[in-house]
């Protein structure tokens, strides 16, 4: 799940590139960081690859923004000269898997020589650790460290491997291979009531035409209703936002049948119908 407004922005507008990202500044801190080192190695006429990792850790929990951001890193990194595409290659860890000694190995070899210059996104990275994936994940790092230490990959495409924090320092704890190779962590928090109510206020405006009314009083219960979700078991970050987007545009269909569509707006009560039905 998403948790920005949009795609927008040109090649060389590197501010662009994550300018409306919601509710994760130190996720941003970290890529301008990324931007600005790449950008000084530049003006200095340096090999603007020496100061720059290629690899990266995104820990957090699923609909934190994780695959987003691996998309702005893509057109970032295109933006700088540094990948041809800014193409992401979206994978999980059991896609490197097969049920043949031997055969992961050549799998993963394929994937990573499949990836080159593109954004390499490994999801559910704790299966790596063979005592959670099985015994074939030896053969899948085992290819993973080979590959990014190769002359035909290093520095040529950026890889990501992603997952909960504690899940995925356990698997680096196994592999010393990959935690030398792999030491830019980025942290994805879950999001807050007022980073729940600001998405779905602009997702109901950008994906259904939809606005709060009156905004005052129900600006106030919708911080109140978010809180409640982001509270909740299981709470699937920006996830559950955007079905409870869709959830509020079908009671404000339901209610306002036979009105003219300039007169539909939100009211607190589609709000909150709507989060009792998720």
């Amino acid at each position: 799940g998403d948790f920005c407004a949009g795609e927008s922005g040109d090649e060389g507008r590197e501010e662009d590139i994550f300018a409306d990202l919601q509710g994760c500044e130190g996720v941003i801190d970290k890529l301008r960081l990324i931007r600005d080192s790449i950008a000084l190695a530049r003006g200095l006429g340096q090999d603007h690859t020496s100061g720059v990792e290629f690899n990266y850790l995104f820990t957090g929990a699923p609909g934190t923004g994780k695959t987003t951001v691996a998309r702005r890193m893509g057109r970032m990194f295109r933006s700088f000269g540094l990948l041809p595409t800014d193409e992401v290659v979206e994978t999980s860890a059991s896609d490197f898997v097969t049920g043949y000694v031997g055969q992961a190995g050549k799998t993963t070899a394929d994937i990573m020589t499949k990836a080159k210059g593109k954004v390499l996104f490994i999801d559910e990275a704790y299966q790596l650790n063979p005592r959670i994936g099985g015994g074939y994940m030896s053969e899948v790092v085992d290819e993973i460290v080979k590959s990014l230490t190769s002359e035909n990959l290093k520095n040529k495409m950026v890889v990501i491997l992603a997952g909960y924090e504690s899940d995925v320092d356990d698997m680096l704890k196994v592999n010393q291979g990959m935690r030398s190779r792999f030491s830019e962590k980025i942290a994805f928090p879950d999001i807050s009531a007022e980073t729940a109510a600001a998405m779905l206020t602009s997702k109901l405006r950008s994906d259904h035409g939809l606005t709060l009314d009156p905004p005052p009083e129900d600006t106030a219960a919708l911080l109140g209703l978010a809180g409640r979700l982001a509270a909740a078991p299981n709470f699937a970050n920006g996830r559950d936002v955007e079905t409870w987007s869709k959830r509020v545009f079908q009671h404000v269909a339901s209610r306002t049948r036979g009105l003219e569509a300039r007169d539909r707006r939100v009211l607190a009560c589609d709000l909150e119908r709507a989060l009792e039905s998720l």
